[in-house]
Parts: structure tokens; sequence; C-alpha cells
């Protein structure tokens, strides 16, 4: 299993860091490949509420979520919470 770890807190080494980390630790325990971002390190803008998507299923804007959607489909499960744990 592929698991896609995102921290959302801004604070590396804090509290929501340190539990994902042992998230990610039974992970791969486990036998899971994980990949850990963090959303503070990229650049992701606001949406515009333009309804591109709808259209196409694919954002207009050219930031980091481009990298956080190839991560999403990359991965068969997005954490720290993983349904069975």
């Amino acid at each position: 299993m592929r698991i896609l770890a995102v921290v959302g807190s801004p604070r590396k080494g804090g509290n929501t860091d340190a539990l994902v980390d042992k998230v990610i630790e039974g992970a791969r325990s486990s036998g899971a490949t994980v990949e850990k971002i963090y959303l503070s390190d990229l650049d992701i803008g606001a949406c515009d509420v333009c309804n591109s998507c709808s259209g196409n299923g694919r954002c207009v804007k050219d930031d980091g979520m481009q990298q956080v959607y190839t991560k999403m489909l990359w991965a068969g499960a997005w954490g720290p919470w993983v349904p069975g744990w």
C-alpha cells in the first residue's frame, strides 16, 4: 500500500508532526510505502471559483496543489488517518 501523509500544521517538529510520524512508523512496519508532505512548504493559492475544474476535472491554477494532486493519485490512501488501523 502507498500512503500520502499530509501535514497541515506549519510547525515542523510540533505535536501534529510527531503524531503523523507515529502513524507513518506504524504504516511502514506493516509494509506500506509512505510519503510525507507539509502543506506549508507549498505555494497553494485559494480557489477562484471559476468552475473550470467542473468541465475537465483539472484546476487552471499552476501552483503547489498540482504536486499534491499527483501525489494523491500515486497513493492508495491519504493520511494521517487510514481506515482499518
